[in-house]
């Protein structure tokens, strides 16, 4: 059992910048807002499902096929926990994402929140949703008549912007950032 202080051993894992980087920006973030210590704040985090759902996605298939999963823990949690031990939990929520029988659950549940056409209200400064735009496509080679685009940054609702932070691929002038990551913060 791995205890939250200490540091946990990943020799016979691979860790991603996705989850190593997550892990940091949420404990920045925390501090970063000194949100209240025994209140509630959120990792989510967008898993791919591609492969995983039955019956499985038709080929040619290329619209979203994900699922939404969340990290819940305390600000005080958040600020204690190490990183390694916060990357673990990352770990185990893109895990569970791949878990058939959650997975049917979850997409079930999902539509029937969209049914229900909830809406979520209040301040949401808890909630860090990190999302990986670094192999999505769309960076491939594109002209719009002025050569091509030297950033691309996505047009998001403003409630949305308070709450996402995205990795991107570093600017194409930015040279000694080749290989490297580029992430996009927003706090409110």
């Amino acid at each position: 059992m791995l205890h939250w202080k200490s540091t946990y051993n990943f020799s016979n894992e691979t860790l991603t910048t996705f989850e190593v980087i997550g892990a940091y920006l949420w404990k920045s973030r925390v501090k970063a807002l000194n949100l209240d210590r025994d209140g509630v704040t959120v990792l989510g985090l967008s898993v791919g499902i591609r492969n995983v759902v039955e019956p499985p996605l038709p080929d040619g298939y290329y619209g979203n096929a994900y699922i939404d999963m969340y990290v819940p823990l305390t600000a005080r949690e958040v600020e204690e926990f190490t990183i390694s031990y916060i990357v673990k939990l990352i770990k185990e929520a893109k895990i569970k994402a791949h878990d058939k029988e959650y997975l049917q659950e979850e997409l079930a549940n999902t539509e029937n929140i969209i049914k229900m056409n909830l809406t979520i209200k209040g301040k949401k400064d808890g909630l860090l949703c990190l999302t990986d735009w670094r192999n999505i496509g769309i960076f491939g080679s594109m002209d719009f008549g002025w050569n091509e685009p030297v950033n691309i940054v996505s047009v998001v609702p403003l409630e949305t912007a308070r709450a996402v932070n995205m990795f991107m691929r570093p600017s194409r002038l930015e040279t000694d950032m080749v290989g490297g990551v580029q992430i996009v913060v927003t706090l409110p």
